[in-house]
Formats: structure tokens, C-alpha cells, sequence
């Protein structure tokens, strides 16, 4: 494990969160009773990036712990993976919002 392997699978989890709720949002008004198992499915989805997300942090904290200051790639794709995680993350949720009008 590495934290490439953390960022694909963080980013591969939370498009399927994303996806599960778009179709759920779209097929909402033809098929009712199929809405709320994709938003289980969504949220399952974005609590294995949540979990992901905590031992990449864990993950980065170890590797780092080791320098005074991280080597600047180390710092690019953390910071490229909380960015992802943060945006990815806050849309989705908004997602589940606009479902559950």
C-alpha cells in the first residue's frame, strides 16, 4: 500500500457514491421503491471512502513522521487527496440532501 493505491481507491469509492445517488435522484419519480436502496448503496459507498480516507491519514502521518518537513511529493498527493476526498465528499452529501426533498 501506498498512498497512490489510497487515492484510487478513495476516488474509485466515492464515484460510485456519487453515481448510486445520481440514479437514485433519476429514477426517483418511475421506480419510488428503488430511491432509497440506492441511497444505501451511496452511503455505503462514501463510508468506505470515509474509512480509506482515515488510514491514508494514518498512512501519511507514519511515512511523514520520519522528516522535518514532508518531501514535496508526498505533500502534492496528500493534498491532492484531501481535496478530492473534501469536494467529492461534500457533493455527494449534497446529492442526499437534494434526494430527500
Amino acid at each position: 500500500m501506498d498512498l497512490e493505491y489510497f487515492k484510487n481507491q478513495i476516488c474509485d469509492e466515492l464515484h460510485g457514491a456519487k453515481m448510486y445517488i445520481k440514479n437514485a435522484i433519476e429514477i426517483k419519480a418511475m421506480a419510488p421503491d428503488w430511491g432509497p436502496t440506492l441511497v444505501e448503496m451511496s452511503a455505503a459507498e462514501l463510508s468506505h471512502a470515509t474509512n480509506l480516507y482515515k488510514m491514508a491519514e494514518q498512512y501519511y502521518a507514519k511515512i511523514t513522521s520520519q522528516y522535518m518537513e514532508p518531501p514535496k511529493y508526498l505533500k502534492d498527493m496528500w493534498d491532492y487527496i484531501t481535496n478530492e476526498y473534501t469536494e467529492k465528499t461534500a457533493k455527494v452529501k449534497y446529492m442526499h440532501t437534494l434526494f430527500n426533498k
